[in-house]
């Protein structure tokens, strides 16, 4: 039985090292045809059928063959390639029911007239807070689903429709809040723009303080108003002591809780010049930074690896959470609590595996998710990371390596080697990210970012000083509010030096230029282009590791 158990191992599974790696592939093409062709769903969901009795039935076949000892692997690839393509049919055909096509949204003729109406509806969703510039003006962006509407001179009438609103009032005044319920008086009917169409709003509004008058508050979801209320709580927080630089506190908020409409004008143009606006979308950098310093606490206090997970899963959670539950940010706890859980059930971990479950639960809860733009750079960045990185920090491993005759090494020489490694490898994950990334941003925004590799040296250990000196703030700050000013003002000299790089980045001549938007075939040529370089160059490494362990 141990010898079977043996030989399964080396010969089974093994033989497909990642299956969930192509399980996901599928699961992902089959999201996407679903969206694209929903009218063939039926048809998808037969095959899906179909498949699932053939791959049953050469597992079992399989799993008679590793029995007795005489594995085949075609016969192995073939029951993978038909669970691979079971996934693919299912996806296409869940996806077809689901798919976000909602067409051109219909204004009610109650409410096209160009007389004033009145409005009561609900906030359903978190209200932004956005940068005005009148003084004594607070401007918030929210989500109103509007429950009865009521023309000139008519009666209320229902209505259960969402209308994106840009709320302006008075400093002082009642602030807008998720679950309450307003009424909106002496309105124009809203304008449908491009955007509301795309995502099924009836329009959009805007409303000034005199003409909205508070009803009542308490409805709606009561985990999402918990959550919206403890990231309002947060973000008051980290103005502790700062209150009087509030560019430096925008930047603050917008960098550990993901307030990027708060970001003023200047700041996301000096962004996008330099490549570096990713630091301000919560994603894999900030969450990675949270799990970091969670596992260097964990680490002083002699916790197993194996017992990692317990901690870290709930806080990265709540961080999630507290940040919005962006995509992005979604992707990346879903991918930490994968990677690190696998210790605790007595698996390696491994990254790709983890990417590609964090795909799949992302996409099976909600398939429109592939037609974000941050969804597909996300997971096309880190891709690019787990792929590009490796082969690029073996290039540069010959720069400090050791000589072997030398007795001991000089302190002053260790310390400069190791310097220049942490700065070879965050040149290695600006390469990595850039090569990526580059195609997107040109096909997307139209621009062309070189400097954004010189430019990630310098924001990513700044972003790292930022979040240590916000989660400082947060634990040490909570029981002293004088804890919380020294790390708020520590933050705010990183944030400054932060500024002052983009700005210096920004001047490089050729740092940055627009570019004509390049067609989905030049993007998929370049990835497609860049894929077989990557393999060649792993096919090379694999082969190098293997002489090196013949020879030993």
């Amino acid at each position: 039985m141990q010898e079977a158990e043996l030989y399964v191992t080396q010969t089974g599974p093994g033989f497909i090292r990642r299956p969930i790696v192509g399980i996901a592939i599928a699961f992902v093409t089959g999201t996407a045809l679903g969206l694209w062709y929903a009218q063939q769903g039926g048809w998808a969901f037969f095959i899906a059928v179909v498949l699932l009795f053939a791959a049953l039935i050469l597992h079992a076949m399989s799993s008679r063959a590793l029995k007795s000892h005489d594995p085949s692997k075609a016969l192995q690839f073939l029951t993978m390639a038909t669970i691979c393509g079971c996934t693919l049919f299912v996806a296409w055909s869940a996806a077809s029911m689901e798919r976000g096509d909602l067409g051109q949204v219909a204004i009610p003729a109650s409410i096209q007239s160009s007389e004033k109406i009145q409005l009561e509806g609900c906030i359903v969703d978190y209200p932004q807070p956005l940068s005005s510039r009148i003084p004594g003006m607070n401007s918030w962006l929210l989500h109103f689903q509007i429950q009865r509407v009521r023309p000139s001179r008519e009666k209320w009438t229902s209505l259960n429709q969402e209308v994106r609103v840009f709320w302006n009032a008075r400093s002082g005044t009642r602030k807008p809040r998720y679950g309450d319920v307003w009424k909106l008086r002496s309105i124009r009917g809203p304008d449908l723009l491009a955007e509301d169409a795309e995502k099924g709003w009836l329009g959009t509004l805007r409303v000034y303080g005199r003409q909205t008058r508070y009803v009542s508050g308490g409805h709606g979801s009561k985990i999402r108003a918990w959550r919206y209320e403890a990231r309002a709580r947060a973000a008051e927080h980290l103005q502790i002591g700062i209150k009087d630089f509030p560019v430096e506190a925008n930047i603050f908020q917008a960098l550990l809780l993901g307030y990027r409409s708060r970001l003023p004008k200047e700041i996301k143009e000096l962004g996008a010049a330099t490549g570096t606006m990713h630091i301000f979308a919560v994603s894999g950098l900030h969450v990675g930074l949270i799990a970091g310093l969670l596992i260097g606490a964990l680490s002083a206090l002699r916790i197993s690896r194996v017992h990692w997970i317990y901690f870290l899963a709930p806080m990265l959670i709540i961080y999630t959470l507290l940040t919005g539950a962006r995509p992005s940010a979604v992707r990346a706890c879903i991918m930490a609590i994968i990677y690190f859980m696998a210790p605790a059930i007595g698996r390696r971990a491994d990254g790709p595996s983890a990417l590609s479950m964090a795909a799949i639960v992302i996409l099976a809860w909600d398939p429109n998710q592939l037609k974000d733009i941050g969804f597909i750079y996300s997971f096309v960045v880190v891709i690019g990371l787990i792929t590009l990185y490796p082969l690029f920090w073996d290039a540069m491993k010959p720069m400090w390596k050791t000589d072997r005759m030398r007795a001991q090494e000089e302190t002053w020489r260790k310390c400069l080697m190791g310097c220049s490694k942490y700065i070879m490898g965050l040149l290695a994950i600006s390469c990595a990210a850039w090569l990526t990334s580059m195609p997107l941003t040109a096909y997307y925004f139209g621009r062309f970012t070189p400097i954004a590799i010189l430019g990630n040296l310098a924001v990513i250990p700044l972003a790292f000083m930022i979040v240590l000196g916000g989660c400082l703030s947060f634990v040490l700050g909570s029981l002293l509010d004088v804890m919380a000013e020294i790390f708020n003002h520590a933050a705010l000299l990183a944030i400054k030096m932060f500024m002052v790089s983009i700005d210096a980045f920004s001047r490089v001549p050729f740092s940055s230029a627009e570019v004509p938007r390049p067609s989905l075939t030049w993007v998929v040529l370049w990835y497609v282009v860049l894929s077989a370089v990557a393999f060649i160059l792993w096919q090379r490494r694999r082969g190098k590791s293997m002489d090196t362990r013949s020879r030993r």
